[in-house]
């Protein structure tokens, strides 16, 4: 799978956001709170292919945590991501 490119993470008011831009203006109507590890990881994964164990090893890595955590926690927000266009099959 691979992020959607519309999508843009910005930094606001100290709050990691998601902003879809679509035709390259900003959807008000969708904006994403990401906590600091969700925005870590859309960061390292930029234009590259990737699957959830990908994930799940870059925050075992980063941050510390047993697989079954990141794993648990990294199948939720691709959920979330998929559920909302945020990932390109």
């Amino acid at each position: 799978m691979r992020l959607n490119n519309r999508f843009r993470l910005d930094v606001v008011a100290g709050e990691y956001m998601l902003l879809d831009t679509m035709a390259g203006t900003v959807n008000l109507n969708r904006v994403f709170s990401m906590n600091e590890a969700a925005a870590w990881l859309w960061r390292q994964i930029g234009d590259r292919e990737f699957d959830e164990q990908m994930l799940v090893r870059m925050i075992c890595s980063e941050y510390g945590v047993s697989s079954d955590v990141a794993g648990s926690d990294v199948a939720k927000m691709v959920r979330l991501w998929r559920e909302f266009g945020m990932l390109l099959q």
